[in-house]
């Protein structure tokens, strides 16, 4: 009985350097489980500031689109408007290039005076 005590003993000190050898490493997991937890929520965190500068980056681009899309839908209005002013300005400079030539026209059919004394050219080019 002696002998079945002592070997029970033994037993048993030898389940309590293993419970003590199971509770270090289990005490080890759980830090290590811990730092795993931890760097799993930095990443979390990581990702969600990364989708929201995304987010950020594509509200940008489509704002710049649209804003891309107005200017160049005032530069077409501003060509037409610039083509039509240079139409315009040709058709004016016509026009006064047809006067001019009517004015010397009627310079060369005027006499040089009127009965009341005044020249054509004053008649003509009043204040001049």
């Amino acid at each position: 009985m002696y002998n079945k005590l002592s070997h029970a003993k033994k037993n048993l000190s030898a389940l309590e350097r293993e419970i003590q050898i199971l509770a270090q490493f289990n005490f080890c997991l759980f830090k290590k489980n811990a730092a795993l937890v931890k760097s799993y929520n930095t990443l979390l965190e990581a990702t969600t500031a990364k989708d929201q500068a995304l987010k950020y980056c594509e509200e940008k681009i489509s704002s710049l689109k649209d804003r891309y899309d107005a200017l160049d839908t005032e530069k077409c209005t501003l060509e037409y408007e610039v083509t039509t002013l240079t139409e315009e300005k040709c058709m004016l400079g016509r026009e006064i290039d047809r006067l001019t030539d009517t004015i010397f026209e009627l310079r060369s059919l005027a006499t040089p005076f009127s009965c009341d004394g005044t020249s054509a050219e004053d008649y003509l080019n009043p204040g001049w």
